[in-house]
């Protein structure tokens, strides 16, 4: 009888110590299952957060590159000159020399009747332009440059059988004159005339004279004088 019982204690222990190693492998492959879980979830990790770090970059790159494009728009809008005005200001009412404008006449355009003089030779005409120079003694003759380009061609004006002059501080000033033009020839001895009266001939021919456009006036209306 006590044989018997020791054999039945033997096998229960034997039986007890085989189900505590089964369970203790269990929870080694539940615990190994739990580390793999672990190292595969980190690369995924690291990949969303380089994902969310090269959005960024493209982003800001994309931003600074709007802000380069701007920045270059508006130097290029700084450089940009400021257009002529359509016709030049006038200041006040008008000063008349000589007879009063016949309204009606056809005004043309300084730069087109310097253009083409011929085009409006023995016509009664009307035009303006900026006194770019006068005689300095009488004030008998003017000399008128385009209102939009300091730079452009002159035309020499005098006055109907000196019947009036205009002041001797007229340079500057905006105005506009009734009359004819046509296309003629100093010769050299007026040349130097006008010369000592502060004329500049520009450019003179081999034989002393100049060629010249020259308008014949009845009446000139002048605004801004004594403004240069």
């Amino acid at each position: 009888m006590h044989i018997k019982s020791t054999s039945y204690l033997s096998f229960t222990i034997s039986a007890l110590t085989a189900l505590m190693l089964l369970a203790c492998g269990t929870d080694d492959q539940t615990a190994n299952s739990d580390e793999e879980v672990v190292v595969v979830e980190n690369p995924e990790l690291d990949t969303e957060v380089d994902t969310d770090t090269e959005v960024e970059t493209e982003v800001e790159a994309e931003t600074e590159t709007e802000t380069e494009t701007e920045t270059e728009t508006e130097t290029e809008t700084e450089i940009e000159a400021d257009p002529l005005p359509e016709e030049p200001l006038r200041e006040g009412d008008a000063e008349l020399f000589g007879a009063e404008l016949t309204e009606g006449t056809d005004f043309i355009a300084f730069d087109t009747l310097i253009a083409a003089p011929f085009d409006y030779a023995d016509r009664t005409i009307q035009t303006e332009g900026i006194v770019r120079a006068n005689c300095n003694k009488r004030g008998c003759w003017m000399e008128l440059r385009s209102p939009n380009d300091p730079a452009s061609k002159r035309m020499t004006v005098r006055f109907l059988d000196y019947g009036f002059f205009v002041p001797l501080d007229s340079r500057g000033a905006l105005a506009r004159v009734e009359g004819s033009a046509e296309v003629g020839t100093l010769s050299p001895e007026e040349v130097e005339y006008y010369r000592n009266e502060g004329y500049d001939p520009g450019v003179v021919n081999e034989d002393g004279s100049v060629t010249v456009i020259q308008f014949t006036a009845t009446g000139v209306e002048m605004w801004n004088r004594n403004e240069d």
